[in-house]
């Protein structure tokens, strides 16, 4: 004996499986509703957007990295308003349209110097003058 359970063997052979386990299910649909084509598409057109731009004209990069940095900015805007946290919009997008500006033309020093200003202006809006 080696200390394991014994199975015991039915008397009969296995019957046949139900006709429910055997007759073929309907395809399935996604349930998240997204066209998987349509969303390769358009990430491999953004995706020369960006390569395209970065590589034959670097200014275009700059506004391209803008407006996705924008975007970015009014989804987590809108994340976290359904939360119940009211965050001052108008100081993060001029910071977001800003910073990646200032650094295309003052390189490191517009990359340290806009966030301080970008402060300032949030303290401007936060907090009201008494």
């Amino acid at each position: 004996m080696t200390g394991l359970p014994v199975v015991p063997l039915p008397d009969s052979p296995i019957g046949a499986m139900p006709e429910e386990a055997t007759t073929p299910k309907a395809p399935r649909t996604p349930k998240a509703g997204r066209d998987l084509p349509a969303a390769i598409g358009v990430g491999l057109g953004l995706l020369i957007l960006v390569i395209g731009s970065m590589l034959f004209f670097p200014a275009g990069f700059v506004v391209v990295a803008t407006a996705f940095a924008c975007v970015g900015v009014w989804e987590v805007h809108r994340a976290i308003a359904t939360k119940g946290i009211q965050a001052p919009m108008t100081p993060i997008m001029v910071g977001a349209l800003a910073m990646p500006v200032s650094a295309y033309f003052a390189g490191v020093r517009g990359i340290v110097v806009r966030p301080r200003g970008q402060c300032r202006g949030h303290r401007a809006v936060a907090l009201p003058r008494r």
